[in-house]
């Protein structure tokens, strides 16, 4: 019996292209920072240097440490005036993306079938963004932190997919074995190649699959509309 449930959300339970959704993520916040002065190239490359160093965090800080170390230098003492444009940011022009998400009725339903049928229903989104972003981006398909038992932000994680401490690190924290869960997201590698790395079950959903060009052994795709049958088979092996 599987206890737990582990769920992506850009592309998976927030059906969207990743590409489109990066597009406007950049255009919008590079647009807000360029009316205060901020050169938008050096804003960019900044931008993109905390990322990267999230996604390959070693674990001695949390990301959200990490991230802003990186932009203090870029922009010295100067971070403490952006860190409340970010939050600015994060509550009005970032809501304004969500008109490239597709709707679809089957993802409430999906939750809260997970919440009725497993211990734990943990969203294993990569944690890049703060928690105050990352609810507002659920909302986006009428769903909050509070559907979840756990939610993986950039300031309670230390490691990022496709790291497999990024999974070993949730299984502690719950005290979870690997063969108690199943990983459920679009990106091929990191989330369904990595994860069964570590010993979950794992099921590669949605619309906007991330195949990796990597492997020649491609995992099958589950439509949304076909994953509550796959999961209540999947929960009792």
């Amino acid at each position: 019996m599987k206890k737990a449930i582990f769920f992506d959300l850009d592309g998976t339970l927030l059906p969207m292209h990743q590409k489109q959704f990066e597009h406007e993520y950049f255009k919008r916040i590079t647009i807000k920072f360029a009316k205060l002065g901020y050169d938008s190239e050096y804003f960019q490359k900044a931008l993109w240097a905390g990322i990267n160093a999230m996604w390959t965090n070693d674990g001695k800080q949390t990301n959200e440490q990490l991230f802003w170390s990186v932009f203090e230098k870029f922009f010295g003492d100067d971070v403490k005036n952006m860190q409340p444009v970010f939050e600015e940011y994060y509550f009005n022009e970032y809501n304004q993306i969500a008109e490239i998400v597709t709707k679809d009725e089957n993802i409430k339903k999906i939750v809260d079938w997970c919440k009725e049928n497993f211990e734990y229903v943990i969203l294993a989104t990569n944690p890049f963004f703060p928690t105050f972003g990352t609810n507002n981006r659920l909302g986006w398909v009428g769903l909050s932190l509070q559907d979840f038992d756990y939610v993986t932000t950039y300031e309670n994680s230390r490691y990022s997919k496709p790291d497999p401490r990024y999974f070993e690190d949730l299984l502690e924290k719950f005290n979870l074995k690997p063969e108690d869960c199943i990983m459920v997201g679009n990106n091929e590698h990191e989330d369904y190649i990595v994860s069964k790395q570590v010993g979950f079950e794992a099921v590669l959903a949605g619309d906007f699959i991330l195949p990796y060009e990597k492997t020649t052994q491609h995992a099958p795709a589950v439509k949304l509309e076909n994953l509550i049958d796959v999961l209540a088979e999947l929960k009792n092996k």
